[in-house]
């Protein structure tokens, strides 16, 4: 049966080529935002979701209160970072991060750049690989680890184990030895460094900066547990250190300590300020969402209007069918089989369509790193929803309208379309609306 009505959708398709063509094109073009707005959402939401530990990664934060506006912030005392590393057995790592600017040099090439001061279990908390080196010499002083991007900058395609540079800071200099170059970062991570040294630097380096006041704030720390228990059991441990940290600093009182998860740093990020990490976009994909939703809609409602007017055309074959006995129920289930079809048709196109033009345009538009992972098995489930919720969303009304059709009203020619049929009216009055909006 499938077979038939596949057959008879491929003579359908080539009785009313030019229409035909009109509505696989007009899904395909809605289908092919509906791609990319998806490939954008994936992008926002997996960001930084490619380390290995992130299930176990946590940031530590507070509710700072400036003048009487408490905001969310991702920076917490600096003393704070031991107090979690002595007083918590539950935690197993925790990693201190403090960036400072300064001038490097090696040779002729001297650039500004940003030095991440990082506990040594950075790179066993994060997934950053090694493209050559050792990541234990992030435990020397004065061993330093670069990015793949920085030790080509200095050093082209010269291996940079071993090089000294320098680092100038407000007139001090200090040299480093190279001891490793991590493996170029991947688009979807915004956790990033230029050049990453052993933490306990950072009073040789900053001379003002002093790890036990309690008025300084860290610009990041991560605690690494294995159980969302202990993480509530630690976050009401932790409030104690609320009043201590108050003593001291006057100008931001904290109201309280919590702890973000890594999963859901980066759509957390948003609502909060000086984190270190990059932070999702709820409007843009909110915008985008509704920008195609309201494109499919169109096209839906453009298909619905232009099915109608070619059953015209289908009139013979209807009433065929019905004397040979065919139900309204079978006929209801042919002309949704062959929009299905004609969807899964416009489907392929469409994608061709985002892969080659929409994405690679939208990208090269924000530069944000939009690409499509074909290895996702949530990509081919949202495909294959696309493809029936549309398929039967634009086909249902088709298909109830045709099929209620009297034998005996298509021999003797006593139909009519479109004028008097108030819900055709409906649907290109809301389709002329939807028109102005978008």
């Amino acid at each position: 049966m499938i077979k038939s009505y596949l057959k008879t959708t491929l003579r359908a398709i080539q009785r009313s080529p030019l229409s035909s063509f009109i509505n696989i094109f007009g899904l395909a073009m809605a289908l092919g935002v509906a791609i990319m707005t998806y490939a954008f959402i994936d992008l926002d939401l997996s960001m930084d979701q490619f380390h290995e530990n992130k299930q176990e990664i946590y940031l530590a934060t507070a509710y700072l209160d400036r003048s009487g506006d408490v905001k969310h912030h991702g920076i917490v005392p600096a003393p704070y970072a031991e107090v979690l590393r002595n007083d918590f057995p539950q935690i197993s790592q925790v990693v201190r991060v403090e960036r400072r600017n300064g001038i490097l040099k090696s040779g002729p090439n001297v650039f500004n750049e940003t030095f991440t001061f990082a506990d040594p279990d950075f790179l066993d908390m994060f997934t950053f690989p090694l493209e050559y080196g050792r990541k234990e010499a992030l435990n020397e002083p004065n061993k330093i680890i670069l990015s793949h991007n920085t030790a080509v900058k200095y050093f082209g395609e010269e291996n940079a184990l071993g090089k000294a540079m320098t680092f100038d800071f407000e007139g001090l200099k200090y040299t480093f030895e190279v001891a490793g170059v991590v493996e170029e970062f991947p688009r979807r991570g915004s956790l990033e460094f230029n050049v990453l040294v052993n933490f306990g630097q950072l009073e040789i380096v900053d001379n003002d900066y002093k790890l036990s006041d309690w008025s300084r704030f860290l610009d990041a720390v991560y605690i690494r547990t294995n159980s969302e228990e202990n993480i509530d059991q630690i976050e009401t441990g932790v409030q104690q250190y609320v009043s201590v940290q108050n003593e001291v600093q006057k100008d931001w009182p904290a109201t309280a300590f919590s702890f973000v998860p890594w999963t859901d740093l980066f759509v957390q990020a948003e609502s909060m300020s000086s984190v270190l990490t990059g932070e999702g976009d709820s409007v843009a994909r909110m915008v985008l969402t509704v920008i195609a939703s309201f494109v499919l809609v169109l096209a839906v409602f453009n298909y619905i209007n232009i099915a109608i007017v070619s059953a015209t055309k289908r009139l013979k074959e209807i009433g065929v069918r019905k004397v040979m006995g065919g139900t309204r129920k079978a006929l209801i289930f042919q002309f949704l089989t062959e929009n299905v079809v004609l969807t899964l048709f416009a489907l392929i196109l469409g994608f061709v369509i985002a892969v080659t033009m929409l994405i690679p345009g939208f990208d090269k538009l924000f530069d944000i790193g939009l690409d499509f992972h074909y290895n996702q098995p949530q990509l081919w489930l949202f495909l294959f929803v696309l493809v029936v919720f549309t398929g039967l969303l634009s086909g249902a009304y088709p298909a109830l309208y045709i099929s209620n059709f009297s034998a005996v009203n298509i021999f003797r020619g006593r139909l009519k379309f479109g004028g008097k049929n108030r819900l055709t009216k409906v649907f290109l009055t809301f389709q002329y609306i939807l028109a102005l909006i978008a």
